[in-house]
């Protein structure tokens, strides 16, 4: 009678299994695709602008710690959305925000990408304008503001205040690894304003004599 016992529940525990690799191997298998959303934002041309602009402007490094957020329009497959992301200040170049900030402090900020599944299981990135996410690691120089409504900081033109120090990292997401989805306008020229981030990434490398 064990024995019948003990067969049965290895029988029911190779099962259990047999749907928990099944599941695993649904979610490895959905589909990712990155795609483009546009809006308006404003326009500075040169990093002496943006730090004009800017209540605050740190060298920053990004951790891992980052919170996507998504809100639905009310219809199918329609979201808007952002990541609001983690960064620790390595270094501070202005401060006129009104808050006390510190070296080594870890400070919030929101990044104008995001990520939501679709209805047929694609799990789908947003990059708002072609921004690209920081990479958790790696170090940017950050032209912000602070929302006191929401209580966290803003790259000024949600775009352009944000810039990798390293001259190897990408300083939009790539236009060729876009997919546009039906009746979305096609952009496949993103030149001029790839040249002016790089542009504003020379000028602030040399402002602050990096």
């Amino acid at each position: 009678m064990k024995r019948k016992r003990l067969f049965r529940e290895l029988i029911l525990m190779t099962s259990l299994l047999a749907l928990g690799l099944t599941a695993c191997g649904k979610e490895m298998a959905v589909k990712e695709i990155d795609t483009l959303a546009q809006a308006k934002s404003d326009l500075y041309e040169s990093a002496a602008e943006l730090e004009s602009a800017a209540t605050l402007v740190v060298r920053v490094e990004r951790t891992e710690t980052a919170e996507n957020v998504i809100k639905s329009l009310g219809i199918p497959d329609a979201w808007y959305g952002y990541t609001l992301s983690m960064v620790k200040v390595n270094e501070i170049m202005k401060n006129t925000s009104g808050r006390d900030i510190a070296v080594g402090d870890e400070i919030r900020v929101l990044e104008n990408q995001f990520t939501y599944e679709d209805d047929e299981n694609t799990r789908v990135t947003c990059h708002v304008d072609q921004y690209k996410m920081m990479e958790p690691g790696n170090e940017y120089f950050l032209y912000l503001f602070y929302s006191e409504h929401d209580e966290w900081y803003v790259i000024l033109s949600g775009l352009f205040g944000k810039v990798p120090v390293s001259e190897t990292e990408d300083v939009l997401f790539p236009i060729d690894e876009i997919t546009f989805f039906q009746k979305q306008a096609v952009e496949d020229d993103d030149s001029y304003t790839r040249e002016l981030l790089e542009d504003i990434r020379r000028e602030s490398l040399e402002m602050y004599n990096q």
